[in-house]
């Protein structure tokens, strides 16, 4: 109830409110439900319509599939609804199809040293890569686990990669945080990086990265040196691994031991043993004496296995992080660093866009 002014009495009395539309402020008393307005053709009143999907880069391109999709806002008042200016933006799903490789990363908390290379973390290591493999049908090619994160290119001839990579960090950060003795997550809180690579080139040259990694980053001399796990197809076809006993079960379901088997890309598949062991060689050979010689230049040395496996679990490096590099979805999808951004030609689209990572403008502040 509320106050009209009657102008016959002019004074106000008590009366009912009347309804007024906004849009038609004529209509009083009438009743009406508040219409559906679409914030880019508000024309349309009372239409049932379908938020569209608005590509941030090209507004104008409704419905486009981008690298993010923003959404305008519903905000709900009562039994109505408006539509807000605001934008959520929301990640494209990842494109995940059976017979293909990619090189997977993945590091520690704080960059700690959770992973050092002690017989316990190379047997952890080991079975839960055997298991998660055996279980979820991804074949891997090449692995190297390091102090603080883990590198591997695998192939997924039956599109499972997600449960492999869920299978598998969770086991390791069960197994590892009962042999440790902590509690807190193991894994860092960013998402793995997931690299497609789509030519054979392509495939030698990550192998090789992976491989020589433990030289690279100024550990050991040679990769065979490495205390750690560091397995590739064409040295070493099959590993065992033992059941951990600080996690699981004794007698359980799961197996006492896992064959840990690497096998040959598909991509590589028609190459002959020779030219496969050769070119893959040559690659890891290159960056081994490029790493030599930068630390001849610097006057500094490798730190050797034995340092390696004497470094406290709690620490971390010494070195700055990077931060805001971008994380391509496929080799040939790779842009610059974010200071020197280069603006990229989206064939499908006939648009140009910046190259960005998603999860960056998802929290972009």
């Amino acid at each position: 109830m509320c106050a009209t002014l009657d102008p016959t009495l002019g004074c106000a009395h008590p009366g009912p409110r009347p309804r007024v539309c906004a849009l038609a402020p004529h209509t009083l008393g009438a009743r009406w439900t508040r219409p559906r307005v679409c914030a880019l053709a508000p024309h349309t009143l009372g239409a049932r319509w379908t938020r569209p999907r608005v590509c941030a880069l090209a507004p104008h391109t409704l419905g486009v599939v981008s690298g993010v999709r923003f959404l305008p806002r519903i905000v709900s008042v009562g039994a109505t609804e408006r539509a807000d200016d605001r934008t959520i933006p929301v990640t494209v799903p990842r494109e995940i199809l059976a017979g293909r490789t990619y090189l997977v990363t993945r590091r520690c908390t704080q960059r700690q040293f959770l992973l050092t290379p002690t017989a316990r973390t190379n047997q952890n290591a080991l079975y839960c890569l055997g298991l998660a493999s055996s279980q979820t049908g991804v074949h891997l090619n090449a692995v190297c686990v390091m102090s603080n994160h883990w590198h591997g290119v695998v192939s997924d001839p039956k599109a499972r990669l997600p449960q492999f990579l869920g299978r598998f960090h969770a086991l390791v950060a069960k197994t590892q945080n009962a042999s440790l003795g902590r509690w807190e997550n193991l894994w860092s809180s960013e998402r793995a990086s997931i690299v497609q690579l789509t030519t054979a080139k392509d495939v030698i040259a990550k192998m090789a990265y992976v491989i020589a990694n433990p030289t690279t980053a100024g550990l050991v001399e040679t990769p065979e040196q490495w205390p750690g796990v560091l397995a590739w197809v064409g040295r070493d076809e099959t590993l065992l691994g033992q059941k951990p006993p600080e996690f699981f079960v004794r007698g359980g379901s799961l197996p006492e031991s896992v064959i840990v088997q690497l096998t040959r890309p598909p991509m590589l598949e028609n190459m002959s043993d020779y030219e496969f062991s050769g070119r893959l060689k040559t690659a890891v050979d290159e960056l081994v004496l490029q790493a030599r010689g930068e630390f001849d230049r610097r006057g500094t040395t490798f730190l050797g296995p034995e340092a390696v496996r004497a470094q406290p679990f709690s620490t971390k490096p010494s070195t700055a992080a990077q931060h805001r590099d971008l994380s391509p979805p496929s080799r040939h999808a790779r842009g610059v660093r974010d200071s020197t951004r280069s603006q990229r030609r989206m064939p499908s689209l006939g648009l140009t866009k910046t190259h960005c990572n998603a999860s960056e403008l998802a929290h972009a502040t």
